[in-house]
């Protein structure tokens, strides 16, 4: 895998850890979010419909 890749990805994961961390603590987005997944969707794409 080439080096490029690897740290976007790593960038993107920070984001999510980083926007999962503002946003836990709101209940409602909780809840879209575990909506959203029991439809299949993984988290990442479930956050990014929601924001």
């Amino acid at each position: 895998m080439n080096i490029k890749i690897i740290l976007n990805l790593k960038q993107n994961t920070y984001r999510h850890m980083l926007i999962e961390k503002k946003k836990k603590k709101g209940f409602e987005f909780k809840q879209s979010i575990k909506n959203i997944k029991s439809n299949g969707t993984k988290t990442q794409h479930a956050f990014s419909k929601l924001l």
